[in-house]
């Protein structure tokens, strides 16, 4: 929960990124001492892997995550989000930040084939308990924006229906707007300029949302912007 509350600092402007960042790793710093207390406590490595995939250290929370997954092969949280970095590594290795949405070569399908199995192990799991288990987890509204985000990924990715994750994600923003949806909709929009759009709104909500400036510059590098891009990727 701490690592949650420290990232909501991001959202304001004037906080120095920096500092918030430094937070959330004070925060995670915790989170690792509590698992040296606790080494056998599958939730811990689960709540240190979230805070690692805020820090985009996509392969450290698949460490965490295979980790508390050995301990309790029932603990369906860690395959659901274990589906998610599975599925931010194939799109970081797509290079969608390059603006192609299409498939760059087959050796990425490992990651959307791996992505699958976890995702249908999590749900199988969880619809295989009466009622189930938290496991001392408390849901909150960064749990909310994810199960949103992996249907959408997964419509996306997976089912191959761009059409209806996009409406998913527009859908959900209208309804609780979140600069997560706001990215997505702007990594997977059909033009330039609709990139740039949704990624404004993204910082809009956030306005030290990195990726959001990353992506943006990387539109503005299409349209041949030189200033606009230096500024945001400063």
């Amino acid at each position: 929960m701490r690592v949650v509350l420290e990232k909501q600092g991001l959202y304001q402007a004037t906080e120095e990124p920096l500092k918030i960042r430094r937070r959330i790793q004070i925060a995670l710093d915790e989170v690792s001492r509590f698992i040296l207390r606790n080494p056998d406590f599958p939730p811990g490595y689960y709540v240190r892997a979230q805070g690692l995939l805020y820090q985009d250290a996509l392969i450290q929370a698949e460490q965490d995550l295979n980790r508390a997954i050995a301990l309790d092969p029932q603990f369906f949280p860690a395959h659901r989000l274990w589906g998610r970095v599975k599925l931010e590594r194939y799109v970081r290795e797509r290079n969608l930040t390059q603006g192609s949405i299409h498939l760059r070569d087959d050796d990425t399908r490992a990651f959307l084939e791996e992505a699958k199995h976890h995702f249908e192990q999590g749900w199988r799991l969880e619809q295989s308990e009466r009622t189930p288990r938290r496991w001392g987890l408390v849901k909150t509204r960064e749990d909310q924006v994810a199960e949103v985000v992996v249907e959408a990924l997964v419509t996306f990715y997976l089912r191959g229906d761009p059409a209806a994750a996009r409406k998913m994600l527009r859908n959900a923003d209208e309804t609780e707007p979140s600069e997560v949806y706001r990215n997505w909709l702007g990594t997977w929009a059909e033009s330039v300029d609709e990139r740039i759009e949704w990624q404004t709104r993204a910082l809009a909500r956030m306005p030290h949302f990195a990726r959001a400036f990353l992506y943006r510059g990387n539109a503005y590098r299409w349209k041949q912007n030189s200033a606009k891009v230096l500024q945001d990727y400063e």
